[in-house]
């Protein structure tokens, strides 16, 4: 997987290239306990799945998926974590409250 994040007046756009996948979403995540705040589904068009326009609040994290659970992130397999002023990308795999992340 690899993701994009551009900030523009209207919000931020998000793209990830993730072309096996067949459902894609961002949820919005509590880092501490992993807990899925809100989720919305992304759009695919030729293996690039995008949100535009995203309305963000600085110090909020986002989590990608293909196979989301309503009651934590901890459930995914795998996941990117976006720093909402898209400086750097977290990957992790495992509940979030092991702390055990990577940047990237």
């Amino acid at each position: 997987m690899m993701l994009g994040a551009w900030h523009k007046p209207t919000g931020l756009d998000v793209a990830v290239l993730a072309p096996a996948a067949k459902t894609l979403m961002l949820c919005r995540v509590d880092p501490t306990s992993g807990a899925i705040l809100s989720r919305l589904p992304m759009h695919e068009t030729e293996g690039v799945w995008a949100i535009k326009g995203l309305d963000w609040e600085p110090g909020t994290f986002y989590g990608f998926c293909t196979d989301c659970n309503r009651g934590s992130l901890g459930a995914f397999s795998s996941r990117l974590i976006l720093d909402p002023l898209a400086r750097w990308v977290m990957t992790h795999h495992g509940p979030l409250s092991d702390q055990k992340w990577r940047r990237d």
